[in-house]
């Protein structure tokens, strides 16, 4: 159930964008709310709509298998990676597909909170995956220190939907 509609919904500190039908308030809630977060991430055919934002231009993202040559094709602008299950960017981080999602949130928790904790997230899910240890290779997260940075605060999930 969602906590908030677009308008009125905080600012969170991680967008985490999963595959949904295109839509402009929802796209331009992401952009405007990108300005100020941490992450900007997206899973699958999410990135047509953050694209559509203009939030790709220039850089490399990966998508779901079935939709790299239609992605490329609508939004040249973007590098689209066949080979990785997630692509790192600094701020914006992308995921292929469901299972590659899991991977992209465990580098998350360990940019944030360092490698012991996503460790321990990873046994907690019995998550024998070990994608998510190693890194796009494209370009490295800002921070240092194992990739950790400090989260603002623990808020309830910011989910926002159109209003109607």
């Amino acid at each position: 159930m969602p906590n908030y509609c677009v308008k009125g919904a905080p600012q969170p500190d991680i967008i985490v964008s999963p595959a949904h039908e295109n839509c402009s308030a929802i796209n331009d809630w992401i952009k405007h709310s990108s300005i100020a977060s941490g992450i900007v991430s997206f899973v699958c055919t999410s990135a047509y709509n953050l694209a559509e934002a203009g939030l790709l231009d220039g850089l490399t993202v990966t998508t779901y298998h079935q939709s790299f040559d239609s992605l490329r094709k609508k939004f040249p602008r973007v590098n689209v990676h066949r080979e990785l299950r997630f692509v790192d960017q600094g701020q914006v981080i992308t995921a292929g597909g469901l299972t590659s999602c899991i991977d992209m949130s465990l580098h998350i928790v360990r940019r944030y909170f360092g490698f012991d904790t996503a460790q321990e997230t990873a046994a907690l899910l019995e998550y024998e995956g070990q994608a998510w240890k190693q890194s796009s290779g494209l370009k490295p997260p800002k921070s240092s220190n194992d990739g950790c940075q400090p989260v603002k605060s623990a808020q309830s999930c910011v989910w926002p939907v159109p209003h109607n």
